[in-house]
């Protein structure tokens, strides 16, 4: 078994034909990793309310089966294929719980932006609360252990401040370590990616700083 972050990468990539394999591939492949790859959306405060809702329900289309999603704020949402809340989780006190998932035990794994991953159990309760700079995604593996993706302190990195990103392993009793460092890993991720601004722009003069975030993950998978 390996893993594998999904960076964007603060360099240059070699450029990629895309390949349109069409909707009998997202069949056979893992549908939700397609739909977690799409662009972000936002609401949009100053928009009628009076246009909000499905104007097309077209249910043939409507893939069957519930979505679990969050309003990015400090409540979780189990929804039906038509439109309807089966149920609600809120968190007090929470600013940014950006993504859920439902885990093997039953539990939910809350990841609350910068603030903390929140485990829930079934009857609501917080189960597991780990603090830390945490985004974007969590994994579950067999032994019930969670991958979570987390923004490291800034380093110096050629006069720059740079935030790089690490996997943490979170054991099913809450004890955490650091699994896989893109600070330590630059070496193998510079024979990969080409070369970018990061490492081609030249020294910044005396005083001068910059926050440069070079290895942004945005998802963990797992690979046997």
């Amino acid at each position: 078994m390996y893993l594998a972050a999904a960076l964007v990468i603060g360099c240059d990539r070699p450029a990629e034909t895309p390949v349109d394999q069409g909707t009998a591939s997202l069949v056979e492949d893992d549908v939700s990793e397609h739909l977690r790859a799409l662009g972000y959306v936002a609401w949009d405060e100053d928009a009628d309310q009076n246009l909000s809702g499905a104007i097309v329900h077209d249910a043939s289309a409507v893939a069957p089966g519930a979505n679990l999603y969050t309003n990015d704020e400090d409540t979780v949402l189990l929804m039906d294929e038509q439109g309807s809340v089966l149920r609600s989780w809120e968190l007090p006190g929470r600013m940014h719980c950006e993504h859920a998932e439902l885990l093997s035990s039953g539990r939910l794994a809350v990841l609350c932006e910068r603030e903390a991953l929140v485990i829930l159990e079934p009857d609501g309760s917080v189960g597991l609360d780990v603090p830390g700079n945490v985004h974007h995604d969590v994994a579950e593996l067999e032994d019930g252990s969670l991958l979570v993706l987390v923004r490291d302190e800034a380093r110096i990195y050629r006069g720059r401040a740079v935030v790089f990103d690490s996997i943490l392993l979170i054991s099913p009793d809450g004890e955490t370590s650091t699994l896989w460092s893109s600070y330590d890993q630059l070496e193998t991720l510079r024979g990969i990616h080409a070369r970018g601004e990061l490492e081609t722009l030249p020294s910044p003069r005396i005083l001068a700083h910059y926050l440069w975030r070079w290895l942004r993950g945005k998802g963990i998978n797992r690979h046997d």
